[in-house]
């Protein structure tokens, strides 16, 4: 079985994450007739192109991989803001790729624009419910 990819193995999508505010909810789903491996970690993903716009882990120890195939997702949770106040910086996008293959990566137009400053995501998951970074 291969490791999923952004492109051309697995399909991505975001919305706003249920019942946590402002933060970003990632599916990925294999393509039709494609089985793949999401690892345990978190999506490498930043909203710009500086370094304080990449995203870093909300969760620390590794989570069960996650096979896509049929139906079956991977989901993760991002929270562009972890700090306490206004400051920050407006992003309307999110880049995504597989840990490890950041030169294959997505670019995802967010739902709305968000205010960035330290962000996490968590692992991808089996259940979206586990997906949902709760921190400040």
């Amino acid at each position: 079985m291969s490791p999923c990819l952004p492109r051309p193995c697995a399909s991505t999508g975001t919305r706003r994450a249920p019942r946590a505010g402002r933060r970003a909810f990632l599916t990925a789903k294999a393509e039709p007739g494609v089985t793949c491996h999401l690892r345990g970690v978190f999506p490498s993903a930043s909203f710009g192109s500086s370094a304080d716009t990449e995203v870093g882990p909300a969760e620390h120890a590794v989570s069960d991989g996650v096979t896509l195939s049929g139906s079956r997702a991977a989901y993760a949770g991002v929270n562009p803001k972890t700090t306490a106040g206004d400051h920050g910086k407006q992003f309307d996008r999110l880049h995504l790729s597989v840990m490890g293959d950041e030169l294959n990566s997505v670019t995802l137009e967010l739902p709305e624009t968000v205010t960035v400053d330290r962000p996490e995501a968590t692992h991808w998951h089996a259940d979206p419910a586990d997906a949902v970074p709760f921190s400040a």
